[in-house]
């Protein structure tokens, strides 16, 4: 049966070059000179130093900066409360989420269950499996509609793509980022389904077509060449 894993897996080793960078342009930066800002990695928790809170805004905005460059998702931040450590310096815990907890977990089932698809949801530690039937039926269709609102596209997923990933237990969709785009920064990537048996037997129909497609003016320039060397004759005559 088909079935795939919901997690919440951060990026560790960008988080970490996240706060090197950012580690880096507070001691370069006029405004921190003299300061006690600072920010270190601890396991899985970013520590943020500073001597008054609004400076730990300052720190907190680099280092979500370069959060964002890195392709990191701020959301895996669970940030704490401000805590004096002497005289006027205080510090900012912050957690970085990694796996899904218990009552999450259990929210996820509870909504896959409300929401009457036929499917199983099961707690893995810190992951949710979601396992469904393969099957092609009525049922299987309409919710496909429902989902995606074009009746060619569910035909050709269930006639085409489906009987290609029949053998296959689980990762059906493969992506590629490309990064991000010129225009807005916004990140970009191809999703596309890993069994392409359709598109991998249409590809030399494809290029016979453009091959003739080529080949086809041959004619007309060599009837064009007799007819240039038929006014040369004719000429010479």
């Amino acid at each position: 049966m088909p079935s795939f894993d919901t997690v919440l897996e951060p990026n560790l080793v960008e988080v970490k070059n996240a706060v090197e960078n950012t580690a880096k342009e507070i001691a370069t930066r006029f405004d921190f000179k003299g300061t006690s800002a600072a920010v270190e990695l601890k396991d899985k928790e970013i520590t943020m130093f500073g001597d008054a809170d609004f400076q730990l805004v300052q720190v907190e905005d680099v280092l979500r900066n370069k959060l964002t460059k890195r392709e990191v998702d701020v959301r895996f931040l669970d940030k704490g409360d401000v805590q004096k450590i002497g005289g006027d310096k205080v510090k900012q815990v912050i957690k970085i989420r990694n796996g899904i907890e218990t009552e999450v977990s259990k929210k996820i089932q509870r909504l896959l269950k409300d929401s009457k698809i036929k499917v199983q949801a099961a707690i893995q530690g810190d992951s949710v499996r979601v396992t469904g039937a393969k099957r092609d039926d009525l049922h299987s269709r309409r919710l496909a509609i429902a989902f995606l609102h074009q009746k060619d596209t569910v035909q050709k997923l269930f006639s085409e793509i489906a009987p290609a990933s029949k053998d296959r237990q689980g990762g059906y969709c493969r992506i590629t980022k490309l990064g991000a785009r010129m225009s807005d920064s916004a990140p970009m990537a191809i999703i596309e389904w890993v069994d392409r048996v359709a598109a991998g037997e249409e590809a030399p129909v494809e290029e016979v077509a453009a091959t003739e497609a080529v080949e086809a003016p041959a004619p007309k320039k060599a009837a064009k060449k007799k007819a240039a060397e038929a006014v040369v004759e004719v000429a010479g005559e």
